[in-house]
């Protein structure tokens, strides 16, 4: 999948929308790596993701998503899978 996408966490809008990458998505959840700030633990269960189709049907789509799994890269990013 792939899509280029951004993301901003519920409870911090301060923060504002970050980059994240969607890697694949289902009915029962998706794999997504976020980069940008880490929040502390009080903030970092719940965000929106929005993508953007970049072709001529624009389109966008906006997900309200509760992180059921993380894993923490070495390179700053975060995969995480979603529902």
């Amino acid at each position: 999948m792939n899509w280029d996408a951004v993301y901003m966490i519920v409870g911090l809008p301060e923060l504002g929308w970050q980059p994240c990458r969607v890697l694949d998505v289902s009915l029962w959840g998706a794999t997504v790596v976020l980069w940008g700030t880490v929040p502390d633990e009080r903030y970092d269960r719940e965000f929106l993701i929005r993508y953007e189709r970049p072709d001529v049907a624009r389109a966008v789509l906006e997900l309200r998503v509760t992180i059921c799994a993380c894993k923490w890269g070495g390179d700053a990013s975060r995969s995480t899978s979603s529902s």
